[in-house]
């Protein structure tokens, strides 16, 4: 709990940005705009299919 409190005072007495763990930076790969549209495809269709509108 202390370590909560000590790293709010540390980031709110920062002049720059923030600067994110590594353990935040080191996750999977940013997903462009394509990906987004392929996922959205997806469950537009799946979902058409379990209402029965396609």
């Amino acid at each position: 709990m202390l370590t909560i409190i000590a790293d709010a005072m540390l980031t709110a007495t920062r002049r720059e940005r923030w600067s994110a763990p590594d353990h935040w930076k080191t996750g999977r790969p940013a997903r462009g705009q394509n990906q987004h549209d392929r996922e959205a495809a997806y469950w537009r269709r799946r979902l058409q299919r379990e209402t029965g509108l396609w």
